[in-house]
């Protein structure tokens, strides 16, 4: 359920147009603040990928006795790279067919070496899969660092990445950065890595939510990241404003936190849900090309919106069973504990 929500907010901000609430300029301030905020679900992915990693390698130390390193990355490898390659060989292929290749060569190589979100993304296609760079570069430290050091000290060295995260986003407040630019800087973005393996540590010690604190944590969650834009503008507009910068991705990775931690888990989702769920790798890595060319069409939004996320929908299955299931068979076989897909 989480990463349905997640890939709905992404979608969304990326399909809603900007003035969709020109109601009054106040109400426009009110609805610009709203879709930025749904931008905010990939950090809600980043928050659930470090969750879901802790757990897992937290659950392989107490049956093992330790943390299989080449396993676990190849069982990421056999994940993530399929898909993530393929995706950009379309990309590559629509650029060399628009003749913006050559322009955006740095962005490709940047991506080739899972460092595109340091990259300045022209028009492209997908340029959303920076993200995914993001991921792989914690994926490859943070074992390391669970391998080597104690739960107390894991916990610490969280501590010590959401500190550190909030040096940079002061400097890069300071600095007067780009918000686009400081969002996709890893450092920035580690704090909400940092957060989900947090979360990893204690949760053990939760208690299963019933449905009034869940529900008390869903609203406090979405109070959070709506006020994180509304109130400090984390991602567009925060030159100048260190403290307004740190109090503003605290409150984003707080309200993914809240969110999750939130989320009930005796719940019988209906089937699509949970299809929808294993699938969202896919409908995140397809949705932007899908909106991207059916605005093309110059069709009526209304129209265009639920069309394209009908499409991802379609094009994420057919990448699930035809693409990504051979490789995640063959991830089973480096499975040292039983895990969910992540």
């Amino acid at each position: 359920m989480v990463r349905l929500v997640a890939c709905l907010c992404v979608f969304f901000f990326h399909a809603l147009p900007i003035g969709v609430h020109r109601l009054t300029s106040q109400w426009y301030y009110y609805g610009l603040a709203f879709t930025r905020s749904l931008g905010y679900g990939v950090c809600l992915f980043f928050v659930l990928s470090a969750y879901l990693i802790t757990l897992l390698l937290l659950k392989e130390q107490d049956q093992t006795g330790d943390i299989h390193l080449p396993q676990f990355y190849m069982r990421r490898i056999l994940r993530i790279w399929p898909l993530y390659f393929f995706a950009l060989a379309i990309a590559a292929a629509l650029s060399y067919a628009d003749g913006s290749l050559h322009s955006s060569r740095w962005w490709f190589l940047g991506a080739l070496c899972l460092c595109a979100n340091y990259v300045s993304a022209p028009a492209l296609t997908m340029p959303h899969l920076w993200t995914i760079s993001l991921e792989e570069q914690f994926y490859l430290f943070w074992p390391l660092v669970m391998k080597r050091l104690s739960r107390r000290f894991i916990a610490v060295a969280a501590i010590a990445i959401i500190v550190f995260s909030d040096v940079v986003i002061a400097y890069s407040t300071l600095r007067s950065l780009p918000g686009p630019t400081a969002f996709a800087n890893s450092f920035v973005q580690f704090q909400m890595f940092a957060a989900g393996a947090l979360l990893a540590l204690v949760d053990a010690k939760l208690s299963p939510p019933g449905a009034r604190r869940s529900a008390i944590l869903v609203c406090l969650a979405a109070v959070f990241v709506y006020s994180s834009e509304l109130v400090f503008h984390v991602r567009y507009d925060m030159q100048g404003h260190p403290v307004k910068g740190c109090i503003g991705y605290t409150m984003i990775a707080i309200a993914c936190v809240l969110f999750i931690a939130g989320m009930p888990r005796s719940v019988n989702w209906p089937k699509w849900i949970l299809n929808a769920g294993k699938i969202s790798y896919g409908i995140y890595v397809f949705h932007f090309p899908i909106i991207f060319f059916c605005l093309r069409l110059h069709i009526s939004r209304a129209i265009t919106i639920p069309g394209s996320l009908v499409l991802t929908y379609i094009c994420a299955q057919i990448s699930y069973r035809y693409l990504e299931s051979p490789f995640l068979r063959l991830k089973h076989s480096y499975e040292l504990v039983k895990s969910r897909p992540t």
